[in-house]
């Protein structure tokens, strides 16, 4: 894979790590990566991963929540991998709040 190794790629790795296997779409600048966290009464959440064309950098897309929020939709610019980390651990921790089935 051409994105092997880029700062890019190290934050998909963590990102596939801590939420699963996403969905993945190819665009002529590379790989685009959506990711569904179910959660009880149809209010999933989504993590989206996209800007391939920018190999030094992450650009995320966190949708939580229903549409009538006054910020469904979050995006986040990650230049460090202790950025990365301090975002996935956000995600993760907001997506355990999901009530019990």
């Amino acid at each position: 894979m051409a994105d092997e190794n880029t700062f890019r790629q190290q934050v998909f790795e963590r990102l596939k790590l801590a939420l699963g296997e996403p969905e993945t779409s190819r665009v002529q600048a590379g790989e685009l990566y959506r990711w569904t966290l179910p959660r009880p009464y149809d209010v999933n959440m989504y993590v989206t991963m996209d800007s391939p064309e920018f190999k030094d950098l992450a650009h995320i897309m966190v949708s939580d929540g229903p549409r009538f929020q006054s910020k469904p939709l979050v995006s986040f610019i990650v230049y460090t991998l202790e950025e990365a980390d301090d975002l996935v651990e956000r995600i993760v921790k907001q997506w355990e709040l999901r009530p019990p089935r």
